[in-house]
């Protein structure tokens, strides 16, 4: 999470620090403009919500409310902040960790396999990431490995 332009900490993270507890919502190509709008600096008493026309809805085991037109939300306990930078001056960064406690999935993303495992179809997702200041971009083009006698699934 950055630092606003008068140096203060983005009201994020406030929250985090206060509550430790937080959402992560992932962003898709569909709801990136309503994303990036929750991203500009606002005044606490704003609902960035409203702002954003994104709809807010209650999380299991925290706080923090989800958001409705995200295909995946993670629900998750702070346990570490890093910051880089100093943490006074505008561009510096606070890499926030935290332990997921619980994964919400839309239903259309879930493969249930004739053996009981369950996986993700996630190559519909197209997932956005924030390249660096204000260039983002989705994950492009993806392939998978031939397992090999090395590979060891449990221990991913």
């Amino acid at each position: 999470l950055t630092t606003k332009k008068s140096g203060r900490w983005k009201d994020t993270l406030r929250n985090i620090i206060c509550t430790r507890e937080f959402v992560v919502n992932h962003v898709t190509t569909g709801a990136f403009a309503q994303m990036y709008e929750t991203s500009k600096e606002f005044d606490p008493e704003i609902d960035e919500f409203s702002v954003a026309k994104l709809t807010p809805m209650p999380s299991d085991q925290v706080a923090a409310p989800r958001i409705m037109e995200s295909p995946i939300q993670l629900e998750c306990k702070l346990l570490n902040l890093i910051p880089v930078g100093d943490s006074t001056k505008y561009g510096s960064s606070t890499v926030v960790i935290g332990k997921i406690l619980i994964t919400h999935l839309q239903d259309s993303l879930v493969n249930e396999h004739a053996d009981g495992s369950v996986t993700i179809h996630d190559l519909s997702l197209e997932t956005v990431a924030r390249m660096g200041g204000l260039e983002y971009g989705t994950i492009g083009t993806r392939w998978n490995v031939e397992q090999d006698k090395n590979w060891n699934e449990n221990h991913w």
